[in-house]
């Protein structure tokens, strides 16, 4: 996978930070690391005041830099901000914050030496993945978790993961895998711990998995609308033209696409002049979820393609200058946006679960019990639903603010983008099982109607029925819920 700096996508972010695809750097690439590299060693040749490569961080920025500092303040630089606490990052996400710093050294506005950023690919490319504390960051930049990763990666301590998960001091790791990391030179140090490549990467996964959430809750929500027997009229293009939302109608054309063909689609054989507001108003809350989830992916594909450096090394002008752009408001707010659309996608297919077990609102047994055998059916699923609920609401909240402390009021702002770009994925997750335990019984619903259902429909049921057979006497349905997850 050749990275150019420009177009890492979140689903090919996804892809490479799992599945061990090797990365290159494009020629320009190549190119616009040498040119911007040269800008940094003028700078420090002509000792141009730029901070953190010839005067020091935070409080210090005033304060320029000896002889004896330079040679070793990367190292330093590293050494002092290796903070990371755990519990750990699971490997993906490690991998995600890799790939996207790779990327953005390609716009060549780190001014990192070439080696050191070919080093890092090497690693990368050698299945190594630093071990990173969770917790550090407040989103002013992702300082403790990128020197975790920095010093991990240049062999100076901490410890790497292998392919086979095997943990190793980092070092040792490095030397097992005939890796050698070059000498830092000024401005590595900082390029290495000083992006937001983290939460970037956090959020490019979260995109990506609520993408699948999303595509999800709209299969199924016509699946359990075929189960009801809903009434079309407000799919209608027509009607949803008096409120022309281009979100609402993409989705209620893929509802609509996935009905084709069942008799549904004539209003008169709707069963009710008016459905409860979870199956009457899916369109308008789904196409409000994918308005936000499309917001979230182009902020976050805008942040793994650009500089987040501080400062940052303009190539065409010859310069260095200082920077906010290692600051993540945009990407913070739009985290917590997509997320609270995700729950509230989620919202409306617990209550469809709840309608769909309802006797008196569908004419089905109730709780979908088989009629044969004495069971309760799905009535303790109802209770899972919650429960899921519940933890996708705590994660969908916006995550607090507040004046920063840090540098003697110097940096007195923060955003924690990680965080909510954390909470964003993990409610994408569970948005994901809600899913599952609606397909779950808008399939039995379906079983039970033993009405014909139209062609795609069929296909997602026959999809549901492969890995979880039609409840008739009771079982556990963990696994099945699990196993449906990944097929819907």
């Amino acid at each position: 996978m050749e990275l150019n700096g420009r177009s890492l996508s979140p689903d090919i972010l996804a892809s490479v930070s799992e599945d061990g695809t090797a990365l290159t750097f494009s020629p320009n690439g190549k190119t616009m690391l040498e040119r911007s590299r040269a800008v940094i060693d003028k700078a420090v040749a002509e000792r141009i005041p730029v901070y953190g490569v010839t005067t020091g961080l935070g409080s210090r920025a005033t304060e320029a830099l000896s002889a004896e500092e330079l040679s070793g303040f990367s190292v330093e630089t590293l050494n002092g901000r290796d903070h990371a606490l755990a519990p750990a990052l699971p490997r993906q996400v490690v991998r995600a914050a890799m790939a996207v710093r790779l990327n953005t050294f390609l716009t060549g506005a780190a001014g990192v030496s070439p080696a050191v950023a070919d080093h890092l690919r090497l690693v990368f490319n050698a299945g190594l993945t630093p071990v990173v504390g969770g917790w550090g960051t407040i989103g002013a930049a992702d300082l403790l978790l990128g020197a975790t990763m920095g010093r991990a990666v240049m062999g100076l301590g901490g410890q790497l993961v292998d392919r086979d998960e095997r943990t190793s001091a980092a070092a040792d790791a490095l030397a097992m895998a005939d890796l050698t990391p070059p000498q830092l030179g000024p401005r590595d140090g900082l390029a290495l711990a000083n992006h937001a490549c983290f939460s970037a990467g956090m959020a490019g996964l979260a995109v990506a998995e609520a993408r699948r959430a999303l595509e999800s809750h709209i299969s199924i929500a016509a699946l359990s609308f075929q189960a009801f027997g809903g009434n079309v009229t407000p799919m209608d293009s027509a009607v949803l033209a008096l409120k022309p939302h281009s979100h609402d109608a993409r989705v209620a054309g893929r509802m609509r696409a996935l009905l084709d063909g069942s008799d549904l689609l004539d209003p008169a054989n709707a069963r009710r002049l008016q459905d409860p507001i979870s199956i009457r108003n899916a369109v308008q809350v789904l196409g409000a979820a994918e308005r936000s989830l499309a917001e979230a992916a182009e902020v976050v594909t805008i942040e793994m393609n650009a500089s987040s450096d501080n400062p940052a090394v303009l190539v065409d002008a010859d310069r260095v200058v200082s920077t906010g752009n290692y600051h993540t408001p945009h990407l913070a707010l739009t985290c917590d946006y997509a997320a609270r659309g995700l729950a509230a996608a989620a919202t409306l297919s617990v209550a469809r679960i709840a309608k769909l077990c309802s006797e008196r609102l569908t004419g089905l047994p109730q709780y979908l019990a088989d009629p044969e055998v004495g069971t309760n059916g799905f009535a303790p699923l109802l209770k899972l639903a919650e429960s899921l609920l519940g933890g996708l609401q705590h994660l969908a909240q916006p995550t607090a603010l507040w004046p920063s402390i840090n540098a003697d009021g110097v940096e007195d702002g923060l955003t924690l983008a990680f965080q909510s770009a954390r909470n964003f994925r993990e409610a994408a997750k569970l948005g994901r099982r809600i899913t599952a335990l609606e397909a779950l019984a808008a399939a039995q619903a379906c079983d039970l109607r033993g009405r014909d259902l139209p062609h795609r429909l069929s296909e997602l049921q026959a999809a549901i029925r492969a890995v979880s057979p039609r409840i008739r006497e009771s079982r556990p349905l963990a696994e099945d819920i699990e196993k449906v997850v990944e097929v819907i």
